[in-house]
């Protein structure tokens, strides 16, 4: 069984509940036979270097980050509120809704 794990986070290091529950649970899986693919939002508060993968994540049959770039600034905010500009925040989840299609069909989800 394929499983493909989406997060708001990278799931390393495992400090906080979140992190822990995400990886427990795709241990889980994948000791009882499942493959498990990760597909993360790589956030500047919780960015992770892709090539940095420690062993304790080597249960992940393929490990997808997404560069998210979600900062808040007071005077852009009002800008795109009064403009035609482009959401970024839509942008970033197109990019990762296109991401997660391409990898559900590549891999029979």
């Amino acid at each position: 069984m394929n499983i493909l794990q989406v997060t708001k986070k990278f799931p390393f290091p495992e400090k906080d509940g979140e992190t822990i529950a995400i990886c427990n649970m795709s241990r889980g899986l994948s000791s009882n036979g499942a493959s498990v693919f990760l597909l993360a939002m790589n956030t500047a508060k919780h960015f992770f270097e892709n090539k940095n993968v420690p062993l304790s994540l080597s249960h992940y049959q393929q490990i997808n980050a997404v560069t998210v770039r979600n900062s808040f600034n007071p005077i852009s905010f009002f800008k795109s509120i009064f403009s035609f500009s482009t959401n970024l925040m839509i942008f970033s989840l197109l990019k990762i809704s296109k991401f997660s299609s391409s990898l559900c069909a590549s891999y029979g989800f």
